[in-house]
């Protein structure tokens, strides 16, 4: 006679079987129009988020970039003024003042008859409220429900020229347009004002099952975790300084059955984004010993940097300054190391001067506009 499951070994398995179908992934795809249901502005790599939800509304006014605002309540908003997606970041918190020294503290006496007094006095006329909940001197109570809002913060219209553009779906897309790896043009288009030196086209890149793994691997961009999502980056950039608008293709950006467009709510009706690009600009490390770093603010090509920056050494104990031939080398297209050619380090006794000059291009042809400059004076050897 076989024994029957004793009754631990059932309930195992029972967990076991339901553990399996929780792990499961549900590859079904919901029928109809894929919803968009956020959108944002990725910075330097995931580092600062600006995401539009269907709840997103308009921006108070008047508002002032660099301006104070209410971070809680307009944390993200559109400009009424200009259309662009602006945010309120919220100021940092204050330091705290020192501790008053040791001896400086009252006794309880004085505390006792401060309190007293300040019992005794009741109110000043001044701050006496009426029954409407407003002082009668027309400011608002403290206590009322008219409070104003809190100002924590500080307005910031203008993100960085090398941004992302993240789509997020919540369902998967059909596959015909979006590419097969390395992203796929014509998904969305681009303008901006004022129009940009060279054309730029915007590369999606499509990922459609959230990219799950890197929510256990965050350095890798878990902000693409939480849906089937569209990631576009300009080609080869977007234009510094500029009022950009970026549009989702509805011919393209379809429903499983490959005819059905995306849809979305408010802001996010028509994947339609607006925002303004920082200015092209650059600034100078220059330590005692070489190399000094040139940091841009957009991407470049360091060949066609030659000419645009110079280095001259000048001895101090004064002579004719030496040109010097600088070799320019970057990692990553935004930080240029400025070396002497053929030299491990500046010549010694010297007050070595690097300029970037005006007309110096990003890899889209905005120019920096002014000069960048910054001196060194090395030691005698």
């Amino acid at each position: 006679m076989n024994r029957p499951f004793p009754r631990l070994e059932v309930l195992g398995l029972t967990a076991a079987l339901a553990l399996a179908g929780a792990c499961t992934p549900n590859n079904s795809v919901k029928p109809g129009a894929p919803v968009l249901i956020e959108l944002s502005i990725v910075e330097n790599g995931g580092a600062s988020i600006t995401t539009v939800k269907p709840e997103t509304g308009r921006c108070p006014t008047p508002m002032v970039e660099g301006g104070p605002c209410d971070s809680v309540n307009y944390a993200v908003c559109e400009s009424v003024t200009t259309n662009n997606l602006c945010r309120c970041i919220p100021n940092p918190a204050p330091t705290p003042p020192p501790p008053p020294p040791a001896d400086a503290g009252t006794s309880d006496a004085a505390t006792s008859d401060a309190a007293a007094a300040t019992s005794d006095a009741g109110p000043p006329d001044g701050g006496a409220t009426s029954d409407s909940g407003t002082r009668t001197d027309g400011s608002a109570d403290a206590g009322s429900d008219a409070a104003p809002a809190s100002l924590d913060g500080t307005w910031s219209c203008t993100f960085a020229p090398t941004s992302s553009i993240l789509y997020i779906f919540d369902r998967v897309l059909d596959t015909e347009f979006l590419g097969d790896g390395g992203g796929a043009p014509g998904l969305a288009t681009l303008s901006s004002t004022p129009a940009a030196p060279t054309p730029v086209t915007l590369n999606g890149d499509y990922a459609s099952n959230g990219s799950p793994n890197e929510v256990i691997f965050p350095l890798l961009g878990a902000f693409r975790s939480d849906g089937p999502s569209l990631l576009f980056t300009g080609v080869p950039a977007l234009p510094a300084g500029s009022s950009v608008t970026v549009s989702l293709n509805k011919t393209k950006v379809l429903a499983k059955d490959g005819r059905t467009p995306f849809t979305g709510t408010n802001l996010l009706v028509d994947g339609t984004i607006s925002f303004a690009t920082g200015s092209f600009g650059a600034s100078i490390d220059a330590p005692s010993m070489a190399p000094a770093t040139v940091t841009f603010s957009n991407l470049v090509d360091p060949a066609a940097l030659a000419g645009h920056i110079t280095v001259t050494a000048t001895p101090v104990g004064g002579g004719a300054p030496v040109v010097i031939t600088p070799e320019l080398t970057s990692m990553d297209g935004m930080n240029v190391s400025v070396a002497p050619m053929g030299a491990t380090d500046w010549p010694p006794n010297s007050t070595i001067d690097i300029k970037v000059d005006a007309t110096t291009p990003d890899v889209v042809g905005d120019t920096l506009g002014a000069d960048v400059t910054a001196s060194l004076t090395t030691s005698a050897m």
